[in-house]
């Protein structure tokens, strides 16, 4: 890495287990960080397995069989890689966290709340392409009414 990289860790969730759409934010996400000038340090992905089993060998993605716990309520849970994302940040191994959207962590507001609060509270950075404000007061409050708002939406459809 050179000393004008920023270290960064992808975030990547999709509510399934469709291969194309896992590689379709990954291509938009490392686009973002090669503009940025940004060097990917690592990937997480959680997606929903119905078929609990390695279905993304060319990506080395192990898929526990605990990979969802309540497959009922895939929105209001942690995921496992969010959560082993979290124990990194507090670790110091992750600092620069960027994801597609805010909605990628999770529907639940409070979820979203508690890993911003975790990797600020460690020094971290989180980004979307979208560019959503997340640190500033006016930001954390919107981001905290997005998430609301967006799982009111979510739990409609």
């Amino acid at each position: 890495m050179t000393d004008d990289k920023k270290l960064v860790s992808l975030y990547i969730k999709v509510p399934t287990d469709d291969e194309e759409l896992i590689r379709q934010q990954e291509i938009r996400l490392r686009k973002y960080c090669e503009l940025k000038n940004y060097e990917v340090q690592g990937m997480y992905i959680d997606f929903k397995n119905h078929n609990k089993e390695n279905i993304l060998p060319d990506l080395n993605v192990y898929v526990t069989q605990d990979l969802y716990v309540n497959l009922n309520s895939y929105e209001n849970i942690e995921n496992p890689k969010l959560r082993e994302l979290k124990e990194e940040i507090k670790l110091g191994k992750v600092k620069n966290v960027v994801a597609c959207d805010i909605a990628r962590i999770s529907r639940n507001h409070l979820v979203v709340m508690s890993f911003l609060e975790t990797l600020y509270s460690n020094n971290g950075n989180f980004e979307t392409l979208d560019k959503f404000d997340m640190k500033s007061y006016i930001g954390k409050t919107n981001t905290s009414l997005f998430t609301f708002f967006d799982k009111k939406e979510f739990e409609r459809s």
